[in-house]
């Protein structure tokens, strides 16, 4: 937790202890069957959302949830939605509690919030990720998804879900979307993604710069994880279908390999 307040730091040049202070103080979760549609539907704040949250220790969050605001908030709806029954049926009915950023940041403290944004990874058990047409072109989703890395995550506690058209309540793909996103996970570059506040993507890339080795370390390590985890995602979603679509998750293990 402590490497996750010295990233922090680096954001506003705080003091670590201060942020992990800070943190502790901020970080909260709400349960899945608290949130709508409509929580997904603006990023604008809700103080009524906020209030569906509640305070919590590090460690006891389910999933960080990343996402990016630019995506379809109906198939990031469903994609939750159907992630949250396959959850509940693994643990005895247990409600999953998540950090979603809408209704689980003070945006009354907005700066000390974005702040310990690194923290909050930390403190959740893993990160879901809603991977949609905008996410991998969005500076601060990617960036949650390497801090999660780099604070002692490892590839095996991230799911992720390719948002993709929705039929019969299951989420369907096909061999062009998983050819697009893999095209999309091997051409990623950080220099080519941006944020709303363009001060945001100048703080962002110079602190990937010096905590995180380069830009180009930087593409490199997320493109061979990302690729993993989606192979890993494709294997646990699909056991027990026809072996050809399994081809395709060796390929993608095959490129994340090298």
């Amino acid at each position: 937790m402590m490497a996750a307040a010295g990233v922090s730091s680096l954001l506003e040049d705080r003091d670590v202890s201060a942020v992990l202070t800070m943190a502790s103080e901020l970080f909260r979760s709400i349960t899945l069957d608290k949130l709508s549609l409509e929580a997904l539907s603006s990023s604008e704040p809700d103080a009524s959302l906020y209030a569906l949250s509640e305070p919590c220790a590090f460690g006891d969050v389910h999933v960080f949830v990343s996402h990016s605001w630019s995506d379809d908030p109906l198939l990031k709806w469903e994609a939750l939605q159907q992630w949250r029954s396959k959850f509940k049926a693994q643990h005895q009915g247990l409600e999953p509690r998540i950090f979603l950023d809408r209704a689980c940041i003070n945006y009354e403290r907005l700066s000390d919030s974005i702040t310990c944004l690194p923290v909050f990874l930390a403190g959740c058990n893993k990160l879901l990720v809603l991977r949609g047409p905008s996410f991998l072109q969005r500076l601060w989703c990617i960036t949650e998804c390497y801090v999660f890395l780099e604070m002692g995550g490892t590839a095996e506690q991230i799911e992720l879900i390719n948002l993709t058209r929705q039929e019969g309540g299951e989420q369907q793909g096909d061999a062009a979307d998983d050819a697009a996103l893999e095209l999309a996970l091997r051409s990623f570059d950080a220099r080519n993604a941006t944020c709303t506040l363009e001060e945001d993507c100048s703080r962002l890339l110079s602190v990937i710069e010096s905590a995180f080795g380069g830009v180009g370390r930087f593409n490199e390590q997320l493109r061979a994880v990302l690729l993993q985890t989606w192979a890993s995602s494709q294997k646990r979603s699909q056991a027990g279908t026809p072996a050809a679509r399994s081809g395709r998750n060796q390929n993608l293990e095959a490129t994340a390999e090298t």
